[in-house]
């Protein structure tokens, strides 16, 4: 059992997309992350969103799920809203 205030870190799978996440083809880069809680998770979405690029186009979104592919928070780079 972790001691108080030792929280271990979940890991959250971020999931970049480059064009309508709708399209099953849409190319997608997925990596793991490290984060106390999914707000960093998403602040971190946020940050990297404007240096990923997937495939040959930059990305415009991120997907946050967690470990077994559950949804979280949906990440636009074109707004600040999730």
């Amino acid at each position: 059992m972790a001691a108080a205030g030792m929280e271990r870190p979940l890991i959250y799978v971020l999931e970049f997309f480059a064009e309508d996440i709708e399209n099953e083809n849409c190319p997608r880069l997925r990596i793991k992350h490290r984060a106390k809680t999914l707000a960093l998770a998403e602040q971190h979405a946020r940050a990297e969103i404007k240096n990923v690029t997937v495939g040959d186009k930059k990305a415009c979104g991120c997907l946050i799920k967690d470990q077994l592919g559950k949804l979280m928070r949906e990440v636009r780079a074109d707004s600040g809203q999730a």
